[in-house]
């Protein structure tokens, strides 16, 4: 993140309780940004539910894109986490 820019960066990362979501998730985190990594479900996602400790920039949300009721509590715990942010 460049030394000008005063606001943090924020990424929003599908697929992160493993694989490729999962790295590019701890990427961004170790690199200063605010990342809000989605899994489909928490109870799977020891990997980076555990990162969280380590990376307080790092937020992990529920979303399950088969679900269409996941995406209005997705757009709220966004707008929390972008509001906490500021």
């Amino acid at each position: 993140m460049s030394k000008h820019t005063e606001k943090q960066r924020t990424v929003l990362i599908n697929g992160c309780s493993r694989g490729i979501g999962y790295e590019n998730a701890l990427l961004f985190a170790r690199n200063g940004y605010k990342v809000i990594a989605t899994v489909r479900c928490k109870k799977n996602a020891s990997y980076i539910t555990k990162d969280q400790k380590k990376y307080p920039s790092l937020d992990v949300i529920e979303l399950n894109l088969s679900k269409e009721s996941s995406f209005n509590k997705v757009v709220e715990n966004i707008k929390k986490i972008i509001l906490l942010s500021m």
